[in-house]
């Protein structure tokens, strides 16, 4: 009897540890269907539909990979099962496996990439117009951006920048995410950067994390670390990843993507 108990506490423990986590998305884009031509190309994968947000025809797929287009300041998207972090300790992280087949380019945040509400519209993420898009620059989220082909100190051309979008109509031209001026987005710092990209694979992870004081944005780009904390007007609420260029670094592939939300308590 005591063996049972023990052995039957050993299996709840273990499945209590597993549902701590779940997995909104994991894809290794092994099955990757292209569809579609100009702004109405999408790439299917994995049960994950990956949509333009910015520019046309950006996808491709490769050998296992999602191809993503070179065009300067395009943009992506995808959306999954949202995931609102309720309690401290609650988490939503992403984490993708990048390559640059050809090398990337000296680039200054040429790679961006954010966790955004959008609220049940993908146009929330695009600019404020009262008369063809009143919800326009209302997405809401935390973005990081890099230069894929430099490194550098905090503030310099090869940093990791963090940002929040403030969703707060500000922007009324252009795309509202990933970026924007000073009134749309604020900084929450820049960090060091020791190494740069070359052809081979690289991980980049980005988590936000519910504190008792609001959030705590980290993650890092291969080994270079960051994070950051935030206490005012909080996103809460996660449904869309948003990934992109800014001056064009040169065609990047995505050979893995996962992204999951738990607690770490």
């Amino acid at each position: 009897m005591k063996y049972f108990t023990k052995t039957l506490t050993v299996i709840l423990l273990a499945t209590s540890l597993n549902a701590a986590e779940k997995t909104l998305i994991n894809d290794s884009f092994d099955q990757i269907k292209i569809v579609g031509y100009g702004a109405e190309q999408q790439a299917e994968s994995s049960g994950s539909t990956y949509k333009e947000l910015v520019q046309q025809n950006l996808f491709g797929a490769g050998s296992g990979s999602l191809s993503f287009s070179a065009q300067d300041y395009s943009q992506a998207y995808v959306e999954f099962p949202e995931a609102s972090l309720t309690m401290p300790g609650d988490y939503i992280e992403v984490s993708l496996t990048i390559r640059f087949p050809d090398g990337p380019y000296d680039s200054n945040s040429g790679v961006r990439l954010g966790l955004y509400d959008i609220k049940g519209d993908i146009a929330t993420a695009s600019f404020y117009n009262p008369d063809v898009n009143s919800v326009g620059d209302t997405a809401t989220g935390y973005f990081i951006s890099f230069n894929p082909g430099a490194s550098g100190p905090k503030w310099s051309n090869g940093s990791i920048g963090l940002g929040k979008d403030l969703g707060n109509k500000a922007i009324t031209q252009y795309n509202a995410v990933l970026g924007g001026p000073a009134n749309a987005v604020k900084s929450m710092g820049s960090f060091e950067r020791t190494g740069t990209f070359g052809t081979e694979a690289h991980t980049v992870t980005f988590r936000v994390t519910r504190t008792t004081s609001g959030i705590e944005a980290s993650g890092m780009v291969d080994t270079d670390l960051f994070k950051t904390s935030d206490a005012t007007d909080t996103v809460l609420t996660y449904n869309t990843l948003i990934f992109g260029n800014g001056k064009s670094p040169g065609p990047w592939e995505i050979e893995s993507l996962k992204i999951v939300c738990g607690t770490a308590n």
